[in-house]
This record gives structure tokens, C-alpha cells and sequence, in this order.
């Protein structure tokens, strides 16, 4: 019997909630599929019909999160104040990255990435693809001279997403970390890599 498209979308959503625990609990590395099968509780047929390895997996994560940070980013030209939106953005990917318990799995895929070819260009692919949206924001809002950038609108994006991984992985060593209070400081190192931009300019 073929599966409704609904179903499907929760079978592999069932997966990548066991794989994301898996992951944490074990490591990349030592997690096997076998042990994906057991924590969805599904056989290993069924977890195949799906995701074939690890590294597929991966690439769904890596799907997932990039497609509802780009909506976030792209969402930005629209507020009508432009700094506070990114700031806003910043934050709100940040935080919801933490709410969702991906501190632990970021932090484990950044090392995996590190000494697994394949994991590194997913990763590589999705910063680069979560760069350049950043990067067309920014241009966006400076065509329509809404904002400028004072610096290389590559290096600032690189910067923005560097920002929310730092604040995403040092929720780890920092079990007392309150996004709450890191608010005005985010506020005050994104807001100062842009500049207003001034009517009598041209």
C-alpha cells in the first residue's frame, strides 16, 4: 500500500528525531543503523526505504535547517525596521536551535566534520548555500538603500552564522547560559556592522 504523502513526512521526521538522539547519546561514529532502527522502532527495511546510511540522514538535517533559516532570512526586507529584524533573526535561530535540543548534535557533527569527508561537504554545501541567502538579503537591502553594510556583505554574513553556531554550541559548557541576557550584546555587535544609510549621499 502506498503511503500518503503525510505519512511519509512524519516516518522520516519519526527517523531523524531517533537519529538526532542516537547522535547524542553515542557519537556520528558509533552510531550504527541498527541502532536508528531501535530507538524509532522500526525495522530495518522500513528505516531504508527512507534514509540508506548515516551521511543521508545528514543531508535531511541539513535540508531541514536550511530551509526555515532561509524563510527567517528572507523575511527580513520585509519588517520595518531592518537592524532590529536581523537582530531578531539572529537571536530567534539561535535560541530555537537550543529549544530543540540541537546544541549536542551541532557540536558532534562540527567534530564528525572534521575527520569525515562526506559529513564536511554537507556541511560545507549548507554554509555555503546559508551564505550566499545572507548574502542577497543584505544586497537586497542595500539596493534599496534600506541599509548599509561596512564591510564585505560575504565576510558579515559569515560572521552572523558563526555567531548563532558559537551561541548554539556554548550552551554545552555553559548549562547556566540565558539567551535572554546575551540579547543586548547580540544587539550591539550585529547592529555595528551596518551603517544608516544617509539621504544626502548618493
Amino acid at each position: 500500500m502506498k503511503l500518503s504523502e503525510q505519512k511519509i513526512v512524519d516516518k522520516k521526521a519519526q527517523i531523524l528525531e531517533a537519529s538526532q538522539a542516537c547522535f547524542v547519546r553515542k557519537g556520528f561514529h558509533n552510531t550504527t543503523m541498527q541502532d536508528v532502527c531501535q530507538q524509532a522502532g522500526m525495522s530495518a527495511g522500513n528505516i531504508y526505504r527512507y534514509f540508506d546510511s548515516k551521511e543521508v540522514i545528514i543531508e535531511a538535517f541539513a535540508a531541514d535547517e536550511l530551509q526555515w533559516m532561509s524563510t527567517a532570512i528572507n523575511d527580513v526586507p520585509s519588517s520595518p525596521d531592518m537592524l532590529q529584524a536581523i537582530v531578531d533573526t539572529v537571536y530567534w535561530t539561535a535560541t530555537t536551535l537550543m529549544e530543540n535540543d540541537k546544541s549536542e548534535l551541532i557540536a558532534e557533527l562540527f567534530a564528525e566534520a572534521g575527520r569525515n569527508p562526506r559529513i564536511n561537504a554537507i556541511y560545507t554545501k549548507f554554509n555555503k548555500q546559508l551564505t550566499q541567502q545572507a548574502c542577497g538579503m543584505l544586497q537586497e537591502l542595500e539596493d534599496n538603500k534600506l541599509l548599509r553594510c561596512i564591510h564585505d556583505k560575504a565576510l558579515i554574513a559569515r560572521i552572523l552564522i558563526s555567531l548563532v553556531d558559537g551561541l548554539v554550541v556554548n550552551k554545552i559548557v555553559c548549562p547556566d547560559f540565558d539567551m535572554t541576557n546575551m540579547r543586548p550584546v547580540i544587539e550591539t555587535m550585529v547592529t555595528s556592522l551596518f551603517a544608516p544609510i544617509n539621504p544626502e549621499i548618493s
